[in-house]
């Protein structure tokens, strides 16, 4: 199943939060990804505070994730991040370059939990049926597995049963949405509405088209007055704001320098410039941990850092990977007073990076710097580590990433 457009309503009867949004659902094809955009959204209304739509994050390798294994080291869940970011890099690089005509299938997809990714709870249906999804900027639909399904893969959380749902209703051709979806097919012979849709890993799912209800258990004010919005619509957007391209459903952003502390490095004017061929530019995604940068800005970052903790630090190799910048001591300790590194994005945003944006723990006695080198002309990927304590937006009407830091704390 999966969510196309944010149309939705609220049930202020309880705790919960009841979007009803716009859902695709899946009769028997395959699945091919567990996804789901996630953000936090402040809707203008008449309170004085604005409302936000906060949905927590649980990292896969947190305690409160039922994929944590308590068994492993600091070295051991350090193992996992890199891999699973390269392994996304990777995946990114190919996207990147994914022609439109190309007609490349890759079947049996199914969501990856032994890597690292943050997953989001939330209810589907009534009665609710609960669903832990993957929170992934790389995908712009919400998938998640229902019935009736002939290649289900196992799944924690039950798996969403329509028929048995009391909100559930399908929607016939002559319904508004039918009418205007993008990826309506055609009526089928009880003229319910159709859709066909092929995924960009070339995983194609087929089924009807219904409304739902979604549930977060979030938003509990009594005096909050919209009984019906639109997610985004009258969104009061904050921070700064830097010019914004989707290509293959990846989100472009313009960087054009880096400074440590108040130093800017010398990095040549093209170096993060996308270009036709699809290699080069600058992606800001969720499902990538650290930071990959074109080796020409890499090896300017990668010389600073060094020469700012020459004969202060203890340079070591790392087990893992080569490629990375390690040093003996911990980031909470050792790096009390290291400048921040700035990346300086079209239109004056900076989004500026502490110690602990830039460097990871990697063993209790070692840590390395959360920046990977790629190729010359290669795509730098800017991971979610950099954006911790910060509130973003996507807006893909005016073409604008926003991005605020703030203290989380506040959302609580």
């Amino acid at each position: 199943m999966s969510v196309v457009n944010k149309v939705v309503s609220m049930d202020e009867a309880s705790a919960f939060t009841h979007h009803k949004l716009f859902l695709l659902l899946l009769t028997g094809s395959l699945v091919s990804s567990l996804n789901a955009l996630s953000s936090t959204i402040s809707t203008a209304t008449t309170l004085t505070k604005p409302t936000r739509l906060v949905m927590k994050l649980i990292h896969s390798d947190s305690i409160l994730s039922p994929y944590y294994n308590s068994n492993f080291t600091i070295s051991e869940h350090a193992r996992r991040a890199i891999k699973s970011s390269m392994d996304r890099y990777t995946y990114l690089k190919a996207r990147a370059k994914l022609s439109s005509t190309m007609d490349e299938v890759r079947g049996g997809v199914k969501p990856d939990y032994g890597g690292v990714s943050f997953l989001v709870n939330f209810s589907i249906g009534q009665p609710l049926v609960t669903q832990l999804v993957v929170m992934d900027t790389g995908s712009n639909l919400l998938w998640i597995q229902c019935l009736p399904c002939i290649t289900c893969f196992d799944q924690l959380s039950p798996i969403y049963d329509p028929s048995k749902s009391n909100t559930y209703t399908k929607l016939s051709c002559n319904s508004f949405y039918c009418v205007f979806d993008p990826f309506s097919e055609n009526c089928d012979s009880a003229r319910t509405c159709s859709y066909y849709l092929k995924y960009d890993d070339g995983s194609t799912t087929r089924g009807d088209l219904g409304m739902e209800e979604l549930s977060f258990m979030t938003i509990t004010d009594p005096h909050y007055e919209h009984n019906q919005f639109i997610i985004g619509d009258g969104t009061k957007i904050e921070g700064y704001s830097t010019p914004l391209e989707v290509f293959n459903n990846l989100y472009y952003i313009t960087l054009q320098g880096i400074s440590i502390g108040e130093k800017l490095l010398e990095i040549n004017s093209g170096t993060f410039k996308r270009v036709p061929s699809g290699d080069g530019g600058v992606v800001i995604d969720t499902g990538t941990t650290d930071i990959y940068l074109e080796r020409g800005g890499y090896n300017s970052l990668i010389e600073e850092v060094q020469s700012l903790a020459s004969g202060l630090l203890e340079q070591v190799s790392n087990v893992f990977d080569d490629n990375r910048l390690c040093y003996k001591g911990r980031v909470s300790q050792d790096l009390i007073g290291f400048p921040a590194v700035t990346f300086h994005f079209d239109g004056g945003a900076d989004l500026v990076l502490d110690a602990e944006a830039m460097f990871e723990q990697n063993a209790e006695a070692e840590f390395c710097m959360a920046v990977m080198p790629a190729g010359h002309q290669d795509l730098t990927v800017i991971g979610i580590r950099a954006q911790q304590y910060y509130n973003v937006a996507y807006d893909l009407t005016d073409k604008k990433f926003y991005f605020q830091r703030m203290d989380c704390e506040v959302l609580d």
